[in-house]
């Protein structure tokens, strides 16, 4: 796509080409995570938070968006927060997470274990399965 294509070429004129890679599609998801310290959410709005949530599991520290959904699930506590939209703010909380990686791999340990014990198939299906109950509860009540 042209979006790609400037990509590449803003790459290739910033000499950047031995720091990014583009890896594609792939469905080898767990294989991918093993090889990630750092996980950044940039979305604007995440209303579960899917990928942050499989970030966490896999032990990858997540700089996620202070929006919601990537706000909600990383808080204080499991992760970094960067104001949506600035540049700065995310370039800002990379290096904090270079420069403290002891402090970062605590952090992403604790939200590993946080997630796992939460975030499981069979938690989210009992819990959109109580909100299409309550749903159709307050149907039935109208």
């Amino acid at each position: 796509t042209e979006y790609v294509r400037s990509l590449r070429d803003y790459i290739r004129s910033e000499g950047l080409e031995d720091a990014v890679r583009f890896c594609g599609n792939t469905d080898r998801m767990a294989e991918t995570w093993n090889t990630a310290d750092i996980a950044v959410v940039s979305s604007k709005f995440e209303a579960f938070g899917r990928v942050t949530a499989e970030a966490m599991m896999a032990g990858a520290l997540v700089i996620g968006a202070d929006t919601a959904g990537t706000k909600e699930l990383v808080g204080s506590e499991y992760g970094l927060l960067y104001q949506q939209g600035s540049a700065e703010s995310l370039a800002e909380q990379i290096a904090h997470a270079i420069e403290h990686p002891e402090q970062m791999r605590e952090i992403a340990k604790r939200a590993c274990e946080h997630s796992l014990s939460r975030y499981t198939a069979e938690q989210n299906a009992k819990a959109i399965l109580d909100i299409y109950r309550k749903v159709t509860m307050e149907k039935k009540h109208e």
